[in-house]
């Protein structure tokens, strides 16, 4: 049988005509590989690296039952086969709509005038199909009376679809139009598509799509609703089992999403939601009906457990300071060293020391070094023209460092190696470190025995999860 060598247009395409086709036999127009836009050596965010991309080719036919993304709906994927015998399918990954063309991405090249058999991944069309109808079912009671609100966008990815209207509809408003949605199905209205040549159908259509060469299609639900589309659709409502409104996002402006599922997505989106729900239960062993109050317990405890951390860092952060202070009492210069807390915990340390650094120098560090760990800031605070010094000198020590400031010099280690915080706390305290660390003991004990003006010296001591008062009898 010879086929006509008349390329169909998009508004034409065997799939626009018969949604429910899966696969039809027609020549290859043209094949040209495809060439990768100039990047200026610029990597796209979640782009795959170049040892990784494929070749790829650019595929025009006579005809096509692959949906090229338009109208809202996500493209067809599909292949294409040769009609010789051991023929291999070529893979269809993307098909899109160029002007009144549509243009298949595929995995190899095809000659041109090849005859080859076109095949739609039909799980995935219906899928489609369902949620674009599902969208015209929503879009169209949105229209009418009590709502009458104009659906001002909308789209759909693998998961879900949505409709953008004016306003936030309360929960009452929600549940009726999803009632009255999935009345509609059980009605089994007719999906019918008409071309149409009036002008007030052209309106919708996109700057680059010319109606006088192309084809206005228009999809009608029964006499509900009449709307220029170019996407593929079920033939009549019951067809899409049902919709569920899941729940709102806010917009533009004042303007709302409504995300929703429809059909076989219905089925799956439950499935999936029960399924995480048990796993989480199990998590907190507790029923699903249980896990709210559950949770809430839990944001308690966790809110009680952080005003805790923050009195303890706190109290951290004076004892550190006050062995700073010591330090540069006697030596003009400290340093401090916390495993943890990061720029927050160093920045109250500093805080605490107060005045006391303002003619000498302070270098603290976060992080831990006994094994090859993630990095952490350093910090070096006090007399600017001492700070500048410093860091010069931590920056010579660790050269992955990186920062900057003057009275108070903050920085990055990109990786903790061991040995590192050893070679920062040289250069405040050279190789002298333990007899300075006696020596400030003694010098921290000496206060602590001094006798105070007042007759009972406060004091604090933490047992596990507590902090508990007590005072000490001079």
């Amino acid at each position: 049988m010879s086929l006509p060598d008349i390329t169909k247009h998009v508004g034409e395409l065997a799939c626009q005509k018969d949604s429910y086709l899966k696969s039809i036999v027609t020549k290859v127009v043209r094949c040209e590989k495809v060439v990768p836009a100039a990047t200026n050596g610029k990597k796209k965010k979640g782009a795959a690296p170049e040892s990784e991309k494929k070749d790829a080719w650019e595929v025009e036919l006579l005809d096509t039952v692959i949906f090229p993304e338009g109208g809202g709906q996500l493209h067809d994927t599909g292949s294409l086969t040769p009609t010789i015998p051991d023929a291999t399918a070529v893979h269809v990954s993307n098909c899109q709509r160029r002007l009144l063309s549509c243009i298949h991405t595929t995995s190899a090249p095809l000659d041109p005038s090849t005859e080859v058999r076109v095949n739609v991944d039909w799980p995935r069309r219906f899928d489609n199909m369902q949620q674009h109808s599902g969208q015209h079912l929503v879009s169209a009671v949105l229209d009418l009376p009590p709502y009458q609100l104009e659906t001002l966008s909308w789209g759909m990815n693998a998961t879900e679809a949505y409709v953008e209207i004016g306003r936030k509809l309360s929960e009452e408003e929600l549940q009726a139009l999803e009632d009255r949605c999935n009345e509609l199905i059980r009605e089994d209205l007719k999906v019918v598509v008409h071309t149409s040549n009036r002008v007030d159908d052209q309106g919708n259509l996109p700057a680059d799509y010319d109606p006088e060469k192309g084809t206005v299609r228009v999809v009608c639900i029964g006499d509900l609703d009449r709307n220029p589309c170019c996407g593929t659709h079920v033939s009549k409502t019951s067809q899409l089992n049902a919709i569920s409104i899941l729940y709102t996002t806010p917009s533009r402006g004042l303007n709302t999403k409504i995300n929703f599922v429809v059909g076989d997505r219905v089925r799956r989106t439950a499935k999936q939601s029960v399924g995480r729900l048990r796993k989480l239960g199990n998590k907190l062993s507790s029923q699903i009906d249980e896990i709210t109050d559950k949770v809430d317990k839990l944001m308690d405890d966790k809110k009680d457990t952080e005003k805790r951390e923050k009195t303890w860092r706190q109290l951290a952060a004076r004892f550190e300071a006050e062995k700073a202070r010591a330090a540069l009492a006697s030596h003009g210069k400290a340093f401090i060293h916390a495993s943890e807390g990061g720029i927050p915990h160093l920045s109250e340390i500093a805080a605490e020391i107060g005045e006391a650094r303002d003619t000498g120098v302070v270098l603290l560090v976060c992080g831990d070094d006994t094994n090859e760990n993630d990095g952490g800031p350093v910090m070096v605070t006090g007399e600017e023209s001492k700070v500048k010094e410093l860091a010069a000198e931590v920056q010579k020590a660790l050269p992955d460092v990186r920062g900057g400031g003057k009275a108070r010099w903050q920085g990055k280690v990109g990786k903790w190696w061991p040995g590192d915080v050893e070679k920062l706390r040289k250069l405040v305290e050279g190789d002298a470190h333990d007899d300075n660390h006696h020596e400030a003991g003694d010098q921290t004990q000496k206060r602590l025995d001094k006798p105070s003006k007042s007759k009972m010296q406060p004091r604090f001591c933490i047992f596990h999860d507590a902090i508990v008062p007590f005072t000490l009898d001079p």
